[in-house]
């Protein structure tokens, strides 16, 4: 055989790794639901449920708390639970604007997002752009409107530093590669293909409830979401996008209510004053400057550890017993039927507020 010269090896080689680069370039953009992580198939079930446009009475909007605590098919008012896994007030927005689309709209908005999703949108290129669930022009706007307040969050979200950071957006839309190789390797090229069209699947089917922890209890602390936040406060970022959420359903004259999920008790005991009273604060300000809204529990509800599989999501049974007490908020707030709602309604709601939803004492069975 003839030896290849120097240039003839380099020109083999870069043929080979071109080739290689390819190959894998369209495997990862052709093939997500072979090796992403649940994020991906949560992301295009949370997707059909929207542009599926089901008549519904209420859509429910949040983090992957309300992912795993609010059950529809255990509420007897037709429910969709929208609420994605890390999403803040921003991505929110964006998710509303799209429901808002179908001919028919709902007539109640639920939004829920824990504590930790005011501060700053930690997850928003790790998850909320890597799954799909913000699109290339979303992304572009957001950023947008934080150069346009100063607020550099977006510059301190957790993202790869091996790429430009200027050009995220698009390299994220093109699913390049380096962005994708640690998701890749965790799910073994194909190994996470069947679990994540199941996870597809249960997703529509349960109007959009997914499990994180499956535990028949939890004592955990969620010590960086819950526990240690003394110094709470509201990213003027994410401030900017719920009253620009609020604008947007008050206009087509959709009522909100803002609920706040129950923590474990192992956290709860660890709360510092601060938390609470800030955060009581802040909603409490929200819910006055838009006529549209009512808050339901202002302070943070402590549960049982029994209803939880983790130390933050409610797992099976805790999803059943939350779910049947939001049902009582819900069919308050529905009470007059077809009647649009007006100004009578914030009496109605306000008096169910003050009641508070109890704490359930039943049990259920566990996840299995």
């Amino acid at each position: 055989m003839r030896e290849l010269s120097f240039k003839g090896f380099i020109v083999v080689a870069s043929i080979v790794f071109l080739v290689t680069w390819g190959v894998v370039w369209v495997y990862i953009a052709a093939c997500p639901m072979a090796y992403a992580d649940r994020d991906y198939p949560l992301s295009l079930a949370k997707a059909e449920l929207i542009a599926q446009c089901r008549p519904n009475e209420v859509a429910v909007f949040g983090d992957s708390m309300v992912v795993a605590g609010v059950l529809p098919t255990a509420i007897h008012v037709p429910v969709e639970n929208l609420a994605f896994p890390a999403a803040t007030p921003i991505e929110t927005y964006f998710f509303v604007k799209r429901l808002l689309r179908c001919p028919e709209i709902p007539r109640l908005v639920v939004i829920a997002h824990s504590t930790s999703m005011y501060p700053a949108d930690k997850f928003f290129w790790s998850i909320l752009a890597a799954s799909g669930a913000l699109n290339t022009v979303e992304i572009r706007a957001v950023e947008a409107d934080a150069r346009a307040l100063d607020d550099h969050e977006l510059e301190r979200a957790e993202h790869p530093s091996a790429v430009p950071y200027a050009f995220l957006p698009e390299l994220y839309a093109m699913r390049f590669p380096p962005l994708y190789f640690g998701d890749l390797l965790g799910g073994y090229v194909v190994g996470r293909w069947r679990y994540n069209e199941r996870a597809l699947q249960e997703a529509i089917t349960s109007s959009g409830r997914s499990s994180f922890g499956t535990a028949d209890r939890s004592d955990g602390i969620s010590i960086s979401d819950q526990a240690d936040m003394d110094g709470w406060h509201v990213s003027p970022l994410i401030n900017l996008y719920l009253s620009r959420t609020l604008a947007l359903l008050a206009a087509r004259h959709v009522p909100v209510v803002i609920i706040t999920l129950p923590i474990n008790a192992a956290t709860c005991e660890h709360l510092v004053p601060a938390l609470q009273q800030r955060f009581s604060a802040y909603l409490t300000k929200v819910a006055q400057a838009n006529p549209n809204v009512e808050l339901a529990d202002a302070t943070i509800p402590c549960w049982p550890d029994r209803f939880f599989g983790d130390n933050m999501h409610f797992n099976l049974s805790g999803a059943v017993a939350y779910s049947r007490d939001l049902q009582e908020l819900l069919t308050t707030v529905l009470h007059e039927g077809d009647e649009p709602p007006g100004p009578h309604d914030r009496t109605v709601v306000t008096a169910l507020v003050d009641a508070r939803m109890p704490t359930p004492n039943i049990a259920e069975a566990p996840d299995e």
